[in-house]
């Protein structure tokens, strides 16, 4: 009969079951754990987050996560998302109608130039430039633009950008055909 190798383990990880879980306290007071099933794999994930906090870099995991699986995020995907969150919260759920108008307002002013862009890469240049090449329709350019603004602040909210880079004064505002701009 084989004798056991016992394995010593390092300071906050531990063996639950078949797997592999390391503990530890953030910069922010709060505990965070993640399982693996090879120990070496726990000791690197270990390492790594302790680095990120010596060298004052560290955000929570969960943070983190979002903001990688964000830079595959197109603009399109996200309004998707974004949309149906609004229309199904439990809280002041939009209605049906203004869903029809949120969708009719990316199809038409949005989709077509910035929808494929990552959600990460969308700059100030480009809603500017997007914004400039819109036709001569104020009301529905209006409700476009404040749509794009809606979901780059909920993209902040998120963590997933750090700023909105919808700034453009009065774009929300829809004019009179034919009026000049503010």
């Amino acid at each position: 009969m084989a004798a056991s190798k016992r394995v010593k383990l390092p300071s906050g990880v531990r063996i639950m079951g078949d797997s592999y879980q390391v503990r530890y306290i953030g910069p922010d007071g709060k505990r965070y754990s993640k399982s693996f099933s090879h120990l070496e794999d726990a000791k690197y994930w270990q390492a790594f987050e302790r680095r990120m906090m010596d060298q004052g870099e560290w955000t929570p995991p969960a943070v983190r996560e979002r903001k990688q699986s964000a830079a595959a995020l197109t603009l399109s995907e996200w309004a998707e998302q974004r949309i149906h969150a609004w229309a199904t919260r439990s809280r002041s759920p939009i209605v049906g109608s203004t869903v029809e108008d949120y969708n009719r307002a990316f199809r038409l002013r949005i989709a077509d130039v910035l929808g494929d862009i990552p959600v990460t890469l969308l700059t100030p240049a480009k809603v500017r430039s997007w914004h400039e090449g819109l036709p001569d329709t104020p009301t529905i350019n209006g409700k476009s633009y404040d749509l794009l603004k809606h979901l780059m602040n909920d993209a902040v909210n998120d963590e997933l950008i750090s700023t909105n880079p919808c700034r453009i004064v009065g774009a929300g505002k829809p004019r009179a055909k034919g009026a000049p701009e503010a």
